[in-house]
This record gives structure tokens, C-alpha cells and sequence, in this order.
């Protein structure tokens, strides 16, 4: 726990590392979500596609790959990516919490 503490926010005192780490969980999600849907996907068209992604949160999805079927790797990789996205985001609002204070 102290590790992903540490990673995530740096204890508490790096708000752009909670940051960062949400959004790099995000692409982390997102590219396991094309792989899983078997997306093929140029460098300009992924990044467009994930911000889309990303966007959709808590949903995780693009709306052109909604009427395919929900296999259990996809509902998985949805699963793990909003934990840790959410889990970013708190970490995230606990830096901010203790940078006003300090």
C-alpha cells in the first residue's frame, strides 16, 4: 500500500504525480480496451480515441464499440481501469488537501 502510495502521489505531496498517474492509468486501460476489442489504431487517431476514453469515466467506452458484445476481458479490463482511475483521483485530491495546508 505504501508503495502505490508512493507512486501515485508521493505520500501525499505531489499533486501532478496523482495526476499523472490517473492519466497513465487511463492509457493504460485504454490501450488493453483496443487490444481486447482488436482496434487498430494510428498514433494521431489512438490519442484522439482516449480522450474520448477517458472522458467517458465512470463509463470507460467509445460509442462505435458499444454494440459488441461484452466478453468477460473486456468487462475485466473496464473493471480494474475504473479502480484505479478512481484510486488516482483520490490520491490526487489528498495532495491537493495537504499542499493547501502546508
Amino acid at each position: 500500500m505504501l508503495l502505490l502510495n508512493w507512486i501515485s502521489n508521493n505520500n501525499g505531496k505531489s499533486w501532478f504525480r496523482g495526476v499523472a498517474f490517473t492519466l497513465l492509468v487511463g492509457l493504460t486501460g485504454f490501450y488493453f480496451y483496443g487490444r481486447v476489442l482488436d482496434i487498430k489504431m494510428v498514433l494521431p487517431d489512438f490519442f484522439q480515441k482516449y480522450i474520448v476514453f477517458i472522458s467517458s469515466f465512470p463509463k470507460l467506452g467509445l460509442k462505435e464499440y458499444s454494440e459488441l458484445p461484452d466478453t468477460w476481458d473486456l468487462s475485466l479490463v473496464v473493471w480494474l481501469t475504473r479502480i484505479f482511475i478512481s484510486y488516482g483521483v483520490f490520491q490526487t485530491i489528498a495532495a491537493f488537501r495537504k499542499y493547501g495546508k502546508g
